[in-house]
């Protein structure tokens, strides 16, 4: 079974691919499959920081209701 992947996971994925990239002899071949990774990556990314977000709003809703109420 396939562990999901956690945000942090993917930033460190991410700034490995960078890494890469900026390598002075990259290989082109190799670079188009890792911008397509690092786009998935980067949606992965930023569907997570959403959820967070939602998670976070939630969470200040909540406790702002209690201290009122």
């Amino acid at each position: 079974m396939k562990k999901e992947q956690s945000y942090q996971e993917a930033v460190s994925q991410l700034e490995a691919i960078i890494s890469e990239l900026e390598e002075p002899d990259v290989n082109m071949d190799s670079a188009k499959s890792k911008l397509k990774q690092a786009a998935r990556l980067i949606a992965f990314c930023k569907k997570e920081l959403m959820g967070y977000k939602e998670d976070f709003s939630a969470i200040l809703r909540d406790e702002n209701e209690e201290s009122e109420g």
